[in-house]
């Protein structure tokens, strides 16, 4: 129970300086071609640059339905409902922002290990945790979690990956946070952010 508040937690917050960070949430699935796009070329390339500026949630759920009794179905079958699975008890297991977004990055790769365990343990991450996480019902509540955190900002989304600033959807800066991310990332900070100034 106390790693389902830990994943909650990450839902408040951040204050660096006095000023809030901008929360970035971003929607995706494990095994969607355009949500490793996203996050391979935009969303790892520029995690350490505007670290100290954003706060990143990432909700690996996506187009996913829950059917009941803690079932889902996901666009692409059952293997991207085992890895959303993962990835959400996986990252209950990581604390600091550049280290998850790593970790996500690692999972996201075309040729990653689909059952997850490679990329838990190569950073630093106890596959029999994850593992034990994945096939409770603590599993299965943090994707509950991730359902209801997608469904309270963005709805049921037309396409993933779905980046959101600060809570409000806008489609201008989605569209250009697939092709370019800092670029958004700047039009939301200000030149007074060290990486944009």
């Amino acid at each position: 129970m106390i790693k389902f508040v830990t994943f909650l937690a990450v839902l408040f917050a951040i204050s660096i300086n006095g000023q809030s960070k901008l929360r970035v949430h971003v929607f995706y699935e494990s095994l969607c071609p355009d949500s490793m796009n996203f996050v391979g070329n935009q969303l790892v390339p520029n995690i350490e640059a505007f670290n100290d500026y954003i706060e990143v949630v990432l909700v690996p759920f996506g187009k996913s339905r829950h059917i009941g009794n803690g079932v889902f179905t996901c666009q692409h079958g059952d293997a991207e409902c085992r890895l959303n699975r993962v990835m959400s008890c996986a990252l209950t297991q990581i604390d600091e922002q550049i280290a998850a977004v790593k970790y996500v990055g690692c999972q996201m790769k075309y040729f990653a290990d689909r059952t997850g365990r490679q990329c838990v343990e190569s950073n630093g991450l106890d596959w029999d945790t994850v593992s034990q996480c994945h096939d409770s019902d603590l599993g299965a509540q943090l994707q509950l979690a991730a359902e209801a955190e997608q469904n309270r900002i963005i709805g049921y989304p037309k396409f993933v990956p779905t980046i959101v600033y600060n809570e409000q959807f806008d489609q201008e800066l989605q569209d250009q946070s697939l092709r370019n991310f800092p670029g958004v990332l700047c039009s939301q900070l200000g030149a007074s952010a060290a990486p944009c100034a």
